[in-house]
């Protein structure tokens, strides 16, 4: 969007100077022999203070063009640090990555050693359910032994006995 009467002025003139024919001496003639003005239908030119107004337009202008590289110069910079955090974001998500990576390796492995834990548990559970279990039936550890001791023995004299009666039943036949 132009502000500047100057540069109003000087798109008229560009749009006039589109539309007018060649310019033409004043000395030129119409067929018909009169004369006619060659002057185009411009408009006047600016007054004193409109063309000081453009002189002040003008230097704003440069000072906008200042302001307009100042402000390129700061975006360049930011986008240079916002550069320098990606990467650091991306360098920090690769760490984070790399971690995440270790601790599920050491998850796997706990789980696999809770897991054996709690298959051991189970065992020595079941275990000693059947232990009392036996002993309900069977007695005691060493009441079992006892009585084993006690049924071979048992076993021994009765092989003894007829061992015995075997030798004795021998002699008499």
């Amino acid at each position: 969007m132009m502000s500047c009467c100057c540069e109003k002025e000087l798109m008229i003139s560009e749009q006039q100077s589109n539309l007018r024919p060649p310019p033409q001496t004043e000395a030129a003639v119409k067929p018909t022999g009169t004369r006619f003005s060659t002057q185009a239908p411009f408009p006047p030119p600016p007054p004193p203070a409109a063309a000081a107004l453009c002189l002040e337009e003008a230097v704003s202008m440069g000072a906008l063009q200042s302001v307009k590289m100042a402000s390129y110069d700061q975006l360049a910079h930011q986008v240079e640090a916002l550069r320098k955090e990606n990467s650091h974001l991306r360098r920090e998500l690769e760490d984070n990555s790399h971690h995440l990576s270790q601790l599920e390796t050491e998850t796997i492995g706990m789980k696999f050693s809770l897991q054996m834990d709690l298959i051991r548990q189970q065992l020595e559970f079941e275990a000693q359910q059947v232990r009392s279990v036996m002993e309900d039936r069977f007695g005691t550890n060493d009441e079992m032994v006892q009585r084993t001791q006690v049924s071979r023995s048992d076993d021994i004299i009765k092989v003894n006995e007829t061992h015995t009666f075997k030798n004795h039943h021998h002699y008499y036949y």
